[in-house]
């Protein structure tokens, strides 16, 4: 009888674990959304922003004054130098 009863409650164990495995794959797969990756959207959006960033910094470009040249910079400076000696 003892056998017996070992037997029986290996099978109750196994039956218990795999009616909570599968259960919880089945609320798991039921009641969370899939997760899906759009690589095609997401690059296309991706440039279309670096598009319009590069537009903005072309734009803003032709708009600046013109600056100093830096050898104009340069000479401006050593001349403040020799000016200090």
């Amino acid at each position: 009888m003892s056998e017996y009863s070992f037997i029986i409650t290996i099978l109750c164990s196994i039956s218990l674990i795999l009616i909570v495995h599968y259960s919880f794959r089945y609320l798991r797969d039921t009641l969370t959304p899939e997760k899906k990756k759009d690589l095609v959207g997401f690059q296309s959006h991706k440039l279309a922003e670096i598009m319009t960033e590069l537009e903005d910094i072309k734009q803003n470009i032709h708009k600046k004054e013109p600056e100093e040249s830096m050898e104009d910079e340069l000479l401006e400076f050593a001349r403040e130098q020799a000016k200090g000696m």
